[in-house]
């Protein structure tokens, strides 16, 4: 596998970042919805720019192959979002560098917790949530496609 670059996003990176989060919601039969689940992508700049948030990529040879953010969705609390990972990747640490960071993010940010949303049949991504310490809660997930809430408490 060739070298590939880990940094926060830029407006630049839009694009990209939409075109892998297409490729991988189709996995799932999925698609973009800018109006409710991914709203987020439409507000980039505004979600994910200082103080409200950050969002990461890993980039390979220009193309972005792992994505993460994460937003202020509280006065002490973030939300992890768009954690998405080329299949040609998966399995190699990409998306366990993107999740450390957004945790060392939060922590940096004195928030006591995050929480995320996932589908059901993202049973990879369900396991390294759970190992990072992630516990899966009884609220109902924001999102319309999503059936599952995790949270992390950093506090303790």
């Amino acid at each position: 596998m060739v070298m590939a670059s880990f940094r926060p996003a830029t407006a630049g990176d839009l694009p990209r970042i939409v075109s892998l989060v297409e490729v991988c919601l189709a996995e799932f039969g999925l698609f973009v919805d800018y109006e409710t689940a991914d709203a987020d992508l439409r507000d980039f700049s505004t979600v994910y720019a200082e103080p409200n948030g950050v969002f990461f990529v890993e980039i390979e040879r220009e193309t972005i192959v792992g994505t993460g953010g994460l937003a202020t969705v509280g006065p002490s609390e973030g939300k992890i979002r768009k954690m998405y990972v080329a299949r040609s990747h998966r399995g190699h640490g990409v998306g366990k560098r993107i999740l450390r960071a957004l945790i060392d993010e939060a922590k940096g940010r004195r928030m006591e917790s995050v929480v995320l949303e996932t589908m059901d049949s993202m049973e990879t991504a369900i396991r390294m949530y759970e190992s990072a310490g992630f516990v899966r809660q009884e609220e109902c997930a924001v999102s319309p496609r999503c059936q599952r809430v995790y949270r992390l408490c950093l506090n303790g």
